[in-house]
C-alpha cells in the first residue's frame, strides 16, 4: 500500500503508487507496518504527587518529561490524565501543547471533584462540602481552561457521606465547559439532572 502525507494529516491511501508531489519525501516502508498513534484513555501522570497515598504534592516535571517521553516511544500519541496535583499536570499539558516538552498529546481534568473525605480528597482533589463554599475554587479550575471536568460521586464505600456533591453543582460546570465525564447510573439521579436544565445527562455510562 501507498500513504500520502501532506503536513500532519494522511492524504491519501492506495493500493497502487501514488504520484508523489514534486519536493516529496519519498520513506520505504517494506517489512515495515504503518499504525495509527495509540491512545491512553486514563493515566495519572507521574510527577505531580509521591509519598504515601500520593498526598505529597510536588512538581518533578522531569519525571513526568519521562513518562511522557516513554508513551510516545511505544506509540501513544495521545493521552488524558484524570486527577493530579493541577498546577503540576496544567504546567505538564501547556508545554506539550507548545513544543516545549516531546511526548503525546496531553489532556487533563486538573483535578477532580469530590467530598473532603471521598476519593482523591487529599491527592490534589478539589475538596467540595456545599456550593456558596465551594463555587469559588470550581471557577477557578474552570478558568484553567481543563479539557474535562472530572465529578466523582462515592460508589465504593470511600467517604462518610456518599452523597457527596449537589448535582446543581454541575448546572454550573455544563454551562461553562464543553466536555463533563459524569457516572450517574441511578434512576433518580438522572432525572434530577434533567429538572436541574442539566444537558449533559443524555445516556446512562456503564
Amino acid at each position: 500500500a501507498w500513504v500520502l502525507l501532506i503536513g500532519d494529516r494522511i492524504s491519501q491511501i492506495s493500493p497502487s503508487k501514488i504520484s508523489a508531489p514534486r519536493g516529496a519525501e519519498v520513506v520505504d516502508g517494506k517489512g515495515k507496518f504503518l499504525m495509527p498513534g495509540l491512545i491512553n484513555s486514563h493515566i495519572h501522570l507521574p510527577g505531580g504527587r509521591g509519598g504515601r497515598g500520593n498526598r505529597e504534592l510536588v512538581m518533578n516535571t522531569k519525571v513526568g518529561t519521562e513518562a511522557m517521553h516513554g508513551m510516545l516511544y511505544v506509540g501513544v500519541t495521545a493521552t488524558y490524565d484524570s486527577g493530579n496535583h493541577d498546577n503540576y499536570i496544567f504546567k505538564m499539558r501547556d508545554d506539550e501543547q507548545a513544543g516545549r516538552i516531546m511526548g503525546p498529546r496531553l489532556f487533563t481534568t486538573g483535578r477532580l471533584l469530590t467530598h473532603p473525605k471521598g476519593y482523591q480528597c487529599c491527592s490534589g482533589g478539589l475538596k467540595v462540602t456545599d456550593y456558596e463554599s465551594s463555587i469559588g475554587a470550581l471557577d477557578a479550575l474552570i478558568a484553567r481552561k481543563p479539557d474535562m471536568i472530572k465529578f466523582t460521586r462515592e460508589r465504593r464505600g470511600m467517604a462518610a457521606d456518599p452523597e457527596n456533591l449537589t448535582l446543581v453543582f454541575l448546572r454550573r460546570i455544563d454551562a461553562k465547559i464543553d466536555t463533563l465525564a459524569l457516572d450517574l447510573r441511578e434512576l433518580k439521579e438522572r432525572v434530577s439532572g434533567v429538572e436541574i436544565g442539566l444537558t449533559s445527562v443524555r445516556r446512562d455510562i456503564a
